[in-house]
């Protein structure tokens, strides 16, 4: 597959016009027309990633942070950045960058609904109020203090402390109380 068709691909998940301003994603090092065999996948392009992709037979490496954030002066092995976009060229590959267009559409919603998380909301909208970074919910359902009770905590807001206690056994009841003092005026509050 063409790299090109991979960046399409890509853009469709998370469009690079959801970007912040200050960002650099993109296609950083390679060629589009290049033919693309295999992906290697990490948060960072670490010495020690692009060491372990070209050993891994890769031809791209996916990245969420961007190796170049800043003008580049110069490309050297004298240079932390220089020199590992010297050894990503030297190994054939290329470097694609999501950042905060993976953020802003699919990062804080995704992970928040893997989490089982209801009502997600956007930390910090930023195209719209369904676009921005991060997110927050609450949880649909919670194993509580290893008690093997389980208890929707959204409803737990309401209650007193008592009222949850006495169905746990002598051992969970302070374990339980110190978990509910904590989300009585963090978690949970909604105002």
């Amino acid at each position: 597959m063409k790299l090109k068709d991979i960046i399409n691909t890509l853009n469709e998940l998370a469009p690079m016009q959801y970007s912040e301003a200050w960002d650099n994603p993109g296609l950083l090092i390679g060629d589009e027309e290049k033919e693309i065999c295999k992906v290697y996948v990490a948060v960072d392009a670490t010495t020690d990633v692009i060491e372990a992709a070209h050993e891994a037979g890769a031809d791209l490496i996916l990245t969420h942070h961007p190796l170049i954030f800043h003008p580049i002066r110069q490309v050297s092995t004298d240079s932390y950045v220089g020199g590992r976009i010297m050894k990503i060229i030297s190994y054939g590959m290329s470097l694609f960058v999501m950042h905060t267009d993976f953020d802003v559409t699919c990062m804080g919603t995704e992970a928040a609904s893997l989490l089982g998380l209801i009502e997600i909301k956007i930390l910090e909208p930023t195209f719209s109020e369904e676009l921005g970074l991060g997110a927050m919910g609450y949880l649909k359902l919670m194993k509580m203090a290893r008690s093997g009770i389980y208890a929707n905590p959204k409803e737990m807001v309401n209650m007193h402390t008592p009222a949850i206690t006495h169905m746990l056994k002598d051992g969970a009841r302070k374990r339980l109380k110190s978990i509910w003092q904590s989300w009585k005026g963090a978690m949970y509050d909604k105002t």
